[in-house]
């Protein structure tokens, strides 16, 4: 479970074994394991919400946007075997 940015409470980050599947993020908030949410990085369209509110979602929708070209590398790098870079988003 790469880690690939954080931004506020929440963890942004990939399962190896879904790589296969169009581009998309996992995200967690407060270290928890529950309640996890799966969003696309094409359109930012929402698979799973999890435990996320509508104002969390939306807000991850837009961190998601703003930074696409960063997760879309490191998704690349990750399929390719080069490690991933963690940043922490502002």
């Amino acid at each position: 479970m790469p880690k690939i940015a954080k931004w506020k409470a929440f963890i942004f980050f990939i399962w190896t074994y879904d790589l296969r599947e169009k581009p998309h993020l996992h995200i967690r908030k407060n270290r928890s394991n529950s309640g996890i949410a799966k969003i696309w990085i094409d359109n930012q369209a929402v698979a799973e919400r999890g435990s996320f509110s509508d104002k969390e979602i939306s807000e991850c929708q837009k961190i998601i946007e703003q930074n696409k070209d960063y997760f879309l590398k490191q998704l690349e790098k990750h399929r390719n075997g080069i490690k991933i870079k963690f940043k922490v988003l502002a």
